[in-house]
């Protein structure tokens, strides 16, 4: 589902109404029900709200609908994939209480099914392409439209399953909850990436939004349009005009990357903002997936900032039972790639997204290497061996030394250089046009109106006003960044009246944009809707 459709503009506003008109759980009463269950909850309650006109079904059927709306034929996998996950979680659960050992063998088969779907739709025609060519067959693979947000709701699926295996949750027996789980429809699409120990309970008890919820819901829905229509869209022009210049230099590859960065973050993150509102005008809260992930000081810092649900469930689920770091550098550096390739291949069914991802693999563990060394030239090694208790893993996580502002702003500055051109892995079309981009690096610095004649052939706009504009950028996503928390904080602040002001300016700015990509023609899905 577009959060800038039709469908969506129209069809949330009155779901929002419907849902607060419906008996719901009252504030006090829906937190005691999150950590004890509905069986804890009041009789009344449990035969007004769970019935057939509950909140729960409501927005069961409002996200099925909402699904149904932008992927119709991609529907009954959606159905599927919920009722395999659900029986494959009550079997786990019975088998692992009979002790039969068969707990495992139901999961492998839940997994087989659910990724030999992923598999089937997303990476059947690449697998079956690059066999032809390595047996010189001419003929095209078998190309599958992608089912919308089949690689979102597969890993939420799949982390519950996992979950209640491992026995950290028991079996939900609702098929209605854990179908509302699985297809929310904020976050179904694109993220964030939930665990059923997060979401389900708020599902379960559907609580009644608070004044601050409707708050800061709105603030989130405004920031993400900003974000998608005023600045991932605009952008998208000129990253489009670089990429296709077919004659590449180095100021080419290197704007190129760094306005991709820009307007992937923009779209993303804009994306979960609207999706994180959207929830949070129904009283639910999602997990924030971007926090000023261009901020960064080092590439670990980056990837503890961006798309932090995916980074979650890759660390929990497939970095940790590798061994994490506990098993020597060697195996720690093995594990970081492992996981980095199949963050690419998630992202995409394509060589050129297995190398970004592996891109970053390297980048990480040249950092790992490097600060090991270091460490080791300065400091005899810790051991957390002798007796005492195991610190928690948390690969991503740095050990940090207080720094000078100056050597910051060049970490930070170095990080982002370094992630931007990585992005024209992930945006190039192909891996023989990044390497093309790539090869152009070291020529055409001293021409200054190659970038000029670059945006001309593609009839990208080159007044002052646009200039401007895009130099801006990466101002107005620093600015905008803090904006849900400071309504919280306006009165103890003193100024509300600036923070009125700024609303005000960027819904003009949306409207003034989204009336403007109607005209032109020019606006765009979310770039993660083909993931």
């Amino acid at each position: 589902m577009n959060f800038t459709s039709p469908l969506f503009l129209i069809g949330f506003p009155l779901v929002c109404i419907i849902y607060r008109k419906l008996p719901g759980m009252p504030q006090g009463m829906s937190q005691h029900a999150a950590q004890n269950g509905p069986a804890h909850s009041s009789a009344a309650y449990n035969g007004a709200a769970r019935g057939i006109l509950s909140r729960q079904s409501f927005l069961l059927l409002a996200s099925w609908l909402f699904y149904m709306g932008g992927s119709f034929k991609c529907f009954p996998l959606l159905l599927l994939v919920t009722l395999i996950t659900f029986l494959g979680g009550i079997a786990i659960e019975k088998a692992r209480s009979e002790q039969s050992g068969r707990a495992g063998a139901i999961l492998a088969l839940v997994l087989v099914f659910v990724f030999g779907v992923l598999f089937f739709f997303k990476y059947f025609g690449f697998v079956q392409n690059n066999l032809f060519h390595l047996i010189e067959i001419n003929s095209r693979g078998l190309l599958l439209p992608l089912p919308a947000g089949i690689s979102f709701y597969s890993f939420q699926s799949i982390s519950y399953c996992l979950d209640v295996c491992r026995g950290r949750r028991g079996a939900e027996r609702s098929f209605k909850d854990f179908a509302l789980f699985v297809s929310f429809f904020p976050q179904l699409v694109a993220g964030p990436i939930e665990r059923a120990d997060d979401l389900l309970p708020q599902l379960k008890s559907c609580p009644s939004p608070t004044g601050s919820d409707t708050r800061t819901g709105a603030f989130y829905i405004l920031r993400g349009f900003f974000k998608k229509i005023v600045i991932a869209d605009f952008i998208s022009v000129y990253v489009s005009a670089l990429f296709d210049a077919g004659r590449y230099s180095g100021p080419v590859t290197v704007l190129a990357g760094i306005l991709f960065g820009f307007q992937i973050y923009a779209d993303f993150s804009g994306y979960s903002d609207i999706a994180l509102g959207a929830a949070r005008l129904l009283g639910i809260r999602l997990h924030i997936n971007f926090d000023s992930p261009y901020l960064a000081d080092s590439i670990r810092e980056f990837w503890r900032r961006w798309h932090i649900t995916l980074t979650s469930w890759f660390t929990d689920y497939v970095y940790i039972p590798l061994g994490g770091s506990r098993r020597g550098t060697a195996v720690h550096v093995r594990n970081i790639l492992i996981v980095f390739l199949l963050s690419g291949f998630w992202h995409g069914a394509d060589w050129h997204f297995a190398a970004w991802g592996l891109y970053h693999g390297l980048l990480l563990s040249c950092s790992i290497l490097w600060r090991k060394a270091r460490r080791e030239q300065t400091t005899p090694e810790v051991s957390f061996t002798l007796g005492e208790q195991t610190p928690p893993e948390v690969p991503f996580a740095e050990q940090t030394t207080p720094e000078v502002p100056f050597t910051r702003i060049l970490h930070v500055a170095l990080t982002f250089l370094l992630t931007s051109l990585g992005w024209v892995l992930f945006r190039a079309s192909s891996m023989r046009q990044a390497f093309s981009m790539y090869a152009g690096l070291v020529r055409g610095w001293t021409d200054p109106g190659i970038l000029r004649v670059a945006f001309i052939t593609a009839g990208a706009p080159l007044g002052a006003a646009s200039l401007v504009r895009i130099a801006l950028i990466p101002v107005l996503l620093y600015l905008i960044r803090t904006i849900p928390a400071a309504q919280q904080s306006e009165d103890k602040s003193g100024r509300t009246e600036l923070l009125e002001i700024t609303i005000f300016l960027m819904a003009a700015a949306i409207l003034v944009s989204w009336i403007g990509n109607l005209a032109g023609g020019t606006g765009n899905d979310f770039i993660y809707f083909q993931f």
